[in-house]
């Protein structure tokens, strides 16, 4: 049988279908809708079954149930670090209407610095030489500078506002660590494909250790549960963190043999060349647009070797 994954309206009779043993074959609806006549969902279904009868539609790739499990976890979290972002708009706004520039002298007021300087500002500190004496010594700005620009007129309501989307801010911080928490369970439940005690986790190298003080909260010990699980460290490669590779798996799962070719993974991750050919005339070579965080994932680790120095960077 074939359905249409439209929203998510089809994962509950989808998940049913499975467990019952039925063998469903999820259909891209892009690649028929185009088809005139087909406007009901009455039809609509008719057509998929004369479609599905002739071997004419191909099924799109569905992750096991235990990876599916970790990739709701994955974007519910992303959600949550989306919904970060309105919260420091917020913050940087009510400092600049209280002419308080201390995002000019702090790059990251969400950082360790910039939120002891906040949290010290709720509870009533103004004395820009104390709160200046908060931020940590690799601080680039000069004392000076910081305490300038910690000079301003601390209007009451907008102190109030500050302080409530700092209060904001921190509850989805904790949010996030709890989705962690509850992803690195997830990886814990899966099949280990590497004993650590006979093949034990590689050093992390040096650039995949950093880490931005305002970055989301991220377990100690993912690098080694994820090695668990995958047998391999890809954090070895170049620009790949935990959390690249934890959207990765979230998406993928840890085997690729579901797909034929490398060239057949690329174009379920939409990261290569759409060609549209003609009577042999290439008509258009767009990239099909996409929401794949699989694909977004490697992006942004690519976007990253930028200034490296490693050979990837190089190329």
């Amino acid at each position: 049988m074939a359905m249409e994954s439209t929203g998510v309206f089809w994962i509950s009779l989808y998940e049913l279908l499975e467990s019952e043993g039925f063998e469903a074959l999820l259909v891209n609806a892009h690649h028929v809708k185009h088809v005139p006549g087909r406007k009901t969902d009455v039809s609509d279904a008719q057509w998929l079954q004369y479609l599905h009868s002739v071997g004419l539609l191909q099924g799109s790739f569905r992750p096991s149930e235990d990876i599916c499990a970790i990739r709701s976890m994955g974007r519910h979290r992303e959600s949550l670090v989306q919904s970060s972002s309105p919260c420091i708009q917020m913050m940087q706004k009510a400092l600049t209407q209280m002419n308080l520039q201390l995002h000019n002298a702090i790059s990251d007021i969400t950082g360790a610095s910039g939120m002891r300087i906040l949290q010290a500002i709720l509870d009533g500190e103004r004395d820009p030489e104390y709160l200046e004496s908060l931020c940590d010594k690799g601080i680039q700005a000069k004392p000076e500078v910081i305490m300038q620009s910690l000079e301003g007129n601390y209007r009451s309501e907008l102190v109030f506002i500050l302080g409530q989307n700092v209060t904001r801010y921190k509850n989805l911080q904790s949010l996030i660590g709890d989705c962690e928490k509850a992803v690195g369970r997830m990886i814990d439940a899966a099949p280990a494909k590497v004993n650590l005690a006979d093949k034990p986790l590689p050093p992390a190298t040096k650039r995949g250790s950093k880490r931005s003080a305002s970055a989301p909260p991220c377990l100690p010990d993912l690098r080694e549960k994820q090695y668990r699980m995958l047998g391999v460290d890809r954090t070895q490669v170049p620009g790949i963190n935990t959390q690249t590779v934890q959207d990765f798996i979230g998406e993928v799962g840890p085997e690729l043999s579901r797909f034929r070719s490398a060239s057949a993974f690329s174009w379920w991750m939409t990261v290569c060349p759409h060609n549209e050919i003609s009577g042999g005339k290439k008509l258009r070579s767009k990239t099909r647009k996409s929401n794949s965080r699989a694909a977004k994932a490697l992006r942004l680790a690519a976007q990253s070797l930028a200034h490296s120095d490693e050979a990837l960077g190089d190329f």
